[in-house]
């Protein structure tokens, strides 16, 4: 099988939508132990608490970042190690 640039932008999609998933269960997990309460199921509601539901995106979108950015590159490394072809980098 052919790693093309195609295949690792299906590839790297997939992995996009996983590591927002787990940021973003990683972070309610987090928030139940260490924070007061269950965090706003939907902060963007103008029912949740405007102070929560700021923290509580600002957390979801820097670790959802971090995750995206250390697993996207990790899986480049691999696909490179394994002859893949990665896209052109546009700049």
């Amino acid at each position: 099988m052919k790693l093309d640039a195609r295949k690792w932008n299906v590839l790297s999609g997939i992995i996009v939508v996983a590591s927002s998933y787990i940021a973003s269960s990683l972070v309610k997990k987090t928030w139940k132990k260490v924070g007061d309460g269950r965090p706003p199921e939907h902060p963007r509601l103008p029912t949740a608490n405007l102070k929560t539901a700021m923290v509580v995106a600002g957390i979801t979108g820097i670790t959802s970042a971090a995750i995206k950015f250390v697993v996207v590159r990790f899986a480049g490394k691999q696909w490179r190690y394994y002859g893949g072809e990665l896209p052109e980098q546009r700049s």
